[in-house]
């Protein structure tokens, strides 16, 4: 009951500590191609700032992510493993990450979207946009995008500080260590940005001879120079390396005892010119990813190598202080390399419009056309319609658009090479279906901000949209799967489908707030709730058979609560969802239908903030539960570290 009213306190008065603005302010957002002020986006916008980041109690990129208003993290383990990103109910693949601009998605699957190779300390802001944004940046984008903008490109200028190097080394239960490294540097017309991060532990142990152990490292390199201030020129590379248990990650099956090793690499390039005529970007960019996959060691491991390569091109014209318009085109090529899946490889190529009308001081339109052709659904239409309107304490937000997504190289074709007669493939395991026909969705949304005070906004959205051929893995007899010869007949398999539709409909609402009580005293907090509703093309609600659609929070509430003083800080967030229960009696494992979690960080510093100590603990009640059925989350994990910064 403790544990209820403290978390019931801290989802009215807290919430994540990102970015506050107030509805007069001019926070300037890229939710668009376009950079525009956030209150005449039309869209629902969270910013998270570099700063926030140091003083959040996360040690990870998805971690960051499980606090902010509107979107839900399923993680498979704590301190930035595994986790994936759904924003708005809809799934892990219906989701589009972008670093500085560029996609991220990886073509294998979902599951490795959030596998940045950009460390925490080289992220100077996250906006994470609520609502469908296909017609601006491609597939994928169906319940959101999360931008990832680093220190580097960020508006193309100079951070606030000439030269910054931070360091923090934090120990903790069960053997962890994390090490933070980052910094930047102005030369001359140049800055120069890097990054290392290492999170590691043993684990916590698991039933049988098992523990949750993890050893992640993620390296980073910017670089920026302006030959003038019409010509610029940016490259960005990065490296990202991860071995850690996945038992039940992605199966039910008694068999598994699961182990993955991945690694990615990411080279980016940009170049931008300024002219009479207006300004272009030309942006490539390189991905290559490998995975290591060991279901059990009696069986040979699974080896998957993507490839995932983007250019493009984009002209940005000021026609006047009323008109604003973008074009530009987009295409990317992947290909898979992989024992279980086989060699595949498919190309995408997109051409857009963008136009922002302001014709009065408080009103803005963004109307966008996309034309794309993919070999997976050829060729596609994406209209996007967004409009906003402030007036006063008020600001008004309306958004309708289509999005498209194919099937990833998994869903088409996970165990396709596994299996014969004389040696079936074990029931429990997720099976891939070539025939995958590409969703298709229709989203619409209409909001209200309101600032209730010069430090306090309440915001309130509703959203509904229409999908068709959802894809989900479904739980299905052998004998209703084609070509099932290789498959144990009596047993059951996740099997990919198309669903013929399904409505999305929900409510989001955020209360966002900062206060100072002079120069070293501040209050700062949001708390988030989220309402989901998904039902099958009769009106019925998603069978529990549907592995992931069926798997949103249908009530999610989240937030977060940060007071600083001159020489110490607290900040506290936590949350709490109510989701279908399961079971699986075959792996004796239970997913609860709802949990609630809270993490707190004390820090002490010096009032230049050069010198920081921090305690912090994670999942302070020890809640046992889980977001994957079969898959443990931390316990309670008690750590301290000490962080050290230069500023000049």
């Amino acid at each position: 009951m403790k544990r209820i009213f403290l978390f019931s306190l801290i989802g009215l008065l807290a919430g994540p500590v990102f970015s506050q603005y107030t509805l007069t302010d001019t926070t300037v957002i890229t939710a668009s191609r376009l950079a525009e002020p956030v209150q005449k986006s039309g869209r629902s916008v969270s910013i998270i700032t570099a700063k926030e980041i140091r003083e959040l109690p996360v040690t990870s990129f998805d971690e960051l992510l499980r606090f902010v208003t509107g979107v839900e993290v399923q993680g498979r383990n704590g301190f930035g493993a595994q986790g994936d990103i759904l924003i708005r109910g809809g799934t892990f693949t219906q989701t589009l990450i972008l670093v500085d601009g560029m996609r991220m998605n990886d073509p294998l699957t979902g599951h490795f979207n959030n596998y940045l190779p950009v460390s925490l300390a080289e992220i100077a802001r996250v906006e994470v946009l609520r609502g469908p944004a296909a017609a601006i940046y491609g597939p994928d984008a169906v319940g959101g995008v999360v931008h990832v903008i680093t220190h580097t490109h960020l508006e193309n200028k100079a951070p606030a500080a000439k030269n910054s190097l931070r360091a923090e080394v934090a120990a903790g239960e069960h053997d962890l260590g994390m090490i933070s490294v980052g910094g930047y540097q102005n030369i001359r017309n140049s800055l120069l940005s890097a990054g290392y991060q290492l999170n590691q532990s043993n684990g916590e142990p698991l039933p049988g001879d098992l523990r949750n152990d993890f050893t992640l490292h993620t390296a980073s390199l910017g670089f920026r120079t302006n030959f003038s201030n019409k010509l610029s020129f940016s490259l960005r590379g990065g490296y990202d390396h991860r071995d850690f248990n996945a038992q039940y990650f992605y199966t039910r099956s008694p068999l598994d005892l699961s182990r993955e090793n991945t690694s990615s690499g990411w080279g980016q390039a940009q170049l931008m010119a300024k002219s009479k005529i207006g300004v272009t970007h030309v942006n490539s960019a390189v991905k290559i990813f490998r995975d290591e996959f060991v279901f059990n060691p009696a069986f040979p491991g699974n080896e998957h190598t993507t490839r995932l390569y983007n250019l493009q091109v984009t002209h940005h014209k000021e026609l006047s202080n009323l008109i604003s318009l973008l074009g530009g085109v987009q295409g990317d090529y992947r290909t898979v390399q992989s024992n279980d899946r086989g060699d595949h490889a498919d190309g995408h190529l997109g051409a857009f419009f963008q136009a922002n009308y302001s014709p009065v001081k408080a009103l803005g339109i963004t109307a966008a056309l996309r034309g794309d052709y993919d070999q997976n659904y050829g060729f596609e239409v994406l209209p996007q319609l967004n409009i906003g309107y402030h007036t006063g304490r008020f600001a008004f937000r309306a958004a309708s658009g289509r999005s498209i997504r194919a099937a990833d190289f998994t869903e088409r074709y996970i165990a396709q090479n596994l299996g014969t007669p004389e040696a079936p493939l074990s029931g429990g395991r997720n099976l891939g279906n070539p025939d995958l026909e590409a969703e298709r969705s229709w989203s619409h949304e209409l909001g209200v901000d309101v600032d209730i005070t010069s430090f306090l906004t309440v915001s309130a959205t509703g959203f509904l949209r229409q999908g068709s051929n959802l894809i989900d893995f479904v739980f299905t007899p052998a004998s209703e799967i084609p070509n099932n010869e290789r498959l144990v007949d009596t047993a059951a398999y996740f099997f990919t489908q198309n669903f013929a539709q399904s409505t999305t409909s929900g409510l989001e609402f955020a209360l966002r707030g900062s206060h100072s009580f002079g120069a070293y005293t501040s209050l700062q907090f949001q708390a988030g709730y989220l309402f989901v509703d998904v039902r099958d093309g009769d009106g019925n609600r998603l069978s529990p058979d549907a592995k992931y659609l069926a798997s949103s929070a249908r009530h999610l509430v989240n937030g977060q609560f940060m007071f600083r003083t001159k020489y110490a800080s607290i900040s506290i967030n936590g949350l709490w969802k109510e989701r279908n229960a399961e079971a699986a009696p075959d792996i004796n494992a239970v997913l609860n239908g709802a949990y609630q979690v809270i993490n707190v960080r004390l820090s002490g510093h010096t009032p230049n903030q050069r010198y920081t100590g921090f305690v912090q603990v994670v999942n302070v009640f020890d809640e046992q539960y889980v977001d994957i059925l079969g898959a443990p989350m931390p316990g309670r994990w008690i750590m301290g570290g000490v962080r050290f910064g230069i500023f000049r």
